[in-house]
């Protein structure tokens, strides 16, 4: 029984309290870290499977494989052990999770579920570089931090695929039936795009509240992945936006070529949207991690025929003229369904003439415009192609990325750019201070650059300190305050170290019951730093 461990500490240092819950491997506790006083989740292998090398080996890969994959969309594992009869790893307890959330709401707004998509994203792009594949994407398998970011957690099904044997035969079907790609369903081998398929079934089951594909055992869900075409999400939820719908059903293609590439090119699509947050996802790569470079496909490049080009014009102005001539009205931010046919081949024609306008741009074909069509003008107007760049940064040695492609150290400065939509992503190069877990290493954005104008803009960077507090009593309240006077970290010394701040000069000041206030003010090293202090009690 899972009782049988509540008030043991196992390996000498993680008080168990109480159930988290149980899988057909393990069983999940909340626990004490008794050294560091913080609260921790502790996976114990269930007995029956303690002794079998098997289990016990692929249980020990779970940790080492997650231990590895440092990110802040990954839950980080901070011990593994064995003893009193039971293996075991402590994680970070992080006790909200999407499927909890998904209890409590029947389906999420468009704009948490595209930023749940940009954090998996995220996490998943790290772990295909490093060749795993999780395997068993699902919300329960999505955690939400404290300030709303989505955590990937239990990389228990997760195999690498270069170096060590295989625990497992390649017709082995590992996960969970709702959430299987199409291969998984058949036993094939897989790669990172089954994740993104498990992804995009997550992402509809949000976003709608329901699973695109039900039944009544296992074997009729996996027949539906193989055969059925899902539903179109908007036929469940009609506010959602046609770009986002899209790029759901990208992710759900029976065929791993017809999805995304990447999970960055999956992230870079999430971000343009216009439900997407303002500032994106964080996405970084683990050393030998790749992001795409997109460029103009050949369909694109057609457009520049002139022929075509006059072609299109006629199209255009034919449907513009008949368009008024059956008074087609157009209102606010939410359109009616386009069912017109000539509504749609002038938005076929206006996408077109776009491509053209800015034939040098970077393009991707899932990125859709979801926003109302204003009202043509009256007359032509001239068109101005192009506007100026200018992003620069806080550190003159960032690394950007604009629009997938990289560019070289910051400042970045450039003419003649197409108009339109620019993912700019600034990250910090390795040295002290870079590390996973720092959220000021790496920052990325969605920008519009307007035709005629300057686009400028200025990535805020920094590095980071790894923060160990030794202060004296152990109870005292502690709060870091910036020079903004913006509370940055607050909360008693015992719980928050090691704790992760920004680099620079921070005010501290500690109080504790029956003690005298502490005050001062100190410059912490980016890298990693100890801070010691006695309170006069």
């Amino acid at each position: 029984m899972p009782e049988r461990f509540l008030g043991q500490t196992l390996g000498g240092r993680y008080r168990i309290t109480r159930l988290l819950g149980a899988g057909a491997y393990a069983w999940v506790y909340e626990a004490v870290d008794v050294e560091l006083e913080i609260p921790v989740a502790v996976k114990v292998l269930r007995p029956e499977h303690t002794g079998n090398e098997v289990s016990e080996a692929r249980f020990r890969r779970e940790a080492t494989t997650a231990a590895k994959l440092r990110h802040p969309n990954i839950v980080t594992v901070r011990d593994v052990g064995k003893g009193h009869g039971a293996t075991w790893v402590a994680m970070d307890l992080i006790p909200m999770s999407l499927a909890r959330r998904l209890e409590v709401m029947p389906y999420l707004p468009e704009t948490d579920v595209v930023r749940v998509g940009l954090d998996v994203a995220s996490a998943l792009a790290v772990a295909h570089a490093a060749d795993i594949v999780h395997r068993d994407i699902k919300p329960d398998n999505i955690l939400i931090g404290t300030t709303g970011e989505s955590i990937v957690c239990d990389f228990g099904l997760a195999r690498a695929l270069t170096g060590g044997a295989d625990l497992s035969s390649t017709n082995q079907v590992l996960g969970t039936p709702h959430y299987f790609s199409p291969e998984q369903a058949r036993g094939e081998p897989l790669d990172g795009r089954s994740d993104l398929y498990a992804l995009g079934i997550t992402l509809y089951r949000a976003a709608t509240g329901k699973l695109p594909f039900e039944g009544e055992d296992w074997y009729a869900v996996a027949r539906q992945h193989v055969d059925d075409a899902p539903r179109p999400p908007r036929e469940h939820v009609a506010s959602l936006s046609p770009a986002f719908e899209a790029v759901i059903l990208r992710l759900l293609a029976k065929k791993p070529a017809d999805r995304f590439a990447t999970a960055t090119a999956l992230s870079d699509a999430l971000s343009r949207l216009p439900s997407a947050p303002a500032t994106g996802s964080r996405l970084a790569l683990t050393p030998g991690g790749t992001t795409t470079t997109h460029t103009v496909s050949a369909r694109a490049k057609s457009w520049r025929n002139p022929l075509l080009i006059a072609g299109l014009l006629v199209v255009v102005a034919g449907g513009i003229g008949l368009m008024r001539s059956r008074q087609v009205a157009f209102a606010g931010n939410s359109p009616a369904p386009r069912t017109d046919s000539l509504l749609a081949l002038q938005d076929s024609a206006q996408a077109a003439a776009d491509s053209m306008l800015a034939a040098d741009s970077l393009t991707d074909s899932t990125a859709t415009d979801s926003t109302s069509i204003p009202t043509p003008p009256t007359a032509p107007t001239p068109v101005a192609r192009f506007a100026t760049l200018d992003i620069r940064s806080t550190s003159d040695n960032a690394i950007l990325y604009i629009n997938g492609e990289r560019t070289g150290p910051a400042p970045y400065r450039r003419t003649r750019a197409p108009a339109g939509r620019y993912v700019v992503r600034a990250m910090l190069p390795s040295g002290p201070g870079v590390f996973a877990g720092c959220p000021f290493n790496e920052h990325v954005d969605t920008l519009t650059a307007r035709a005629g104008a300057t686009l400028s803009h200025t990535v805020e960077l920094a590095r980071c300190t790894r923060l160990w507090l030794d202060v004296t009593p152990g109870d005292a309240r502690i709060s870091f305050v910036d020079s903004s006077g913006r509370v940055a970290l607050s909360g008693y010394s015992n719980q928050i170290s090691p704790a992760v701040v920004r680099e620079g000069e921070w005010r501290i000041s500690a109080e504790a019951p029956r003690c005298a206030s502490f005050n001062a003010v100190d410059t912490l090293r980016p890298g990693a730093d100890t801070l010691r202090f006695k309170l006069l009690c």
